[in-house]
């Protein structure tokens, strides 16, 4: 396989996994998070230094 070929499987691939993760995080509702989407429930945390 050429490093052609396996840099296509690899975008392939990683664009498969993107989609799910997306569809994983703003769109299916999580029991453990009360029915709402990670994304809804996130909040981000500055650190302190």
């Amino acid at each position: 396989m050429s490093w052609k070929e396996k840099k296509a499987n690899l975008s392939f691939f990683q664009n498969i996994i993107d989609e799910w993760r997306n569809e994983f995080n703003t769109i299916c509702p999580h029991e453990a998070l009360n029915y709402k989407t990670p994304s809804g429930v996130y909040s981000p945390v500055l650190p302190i230094f």
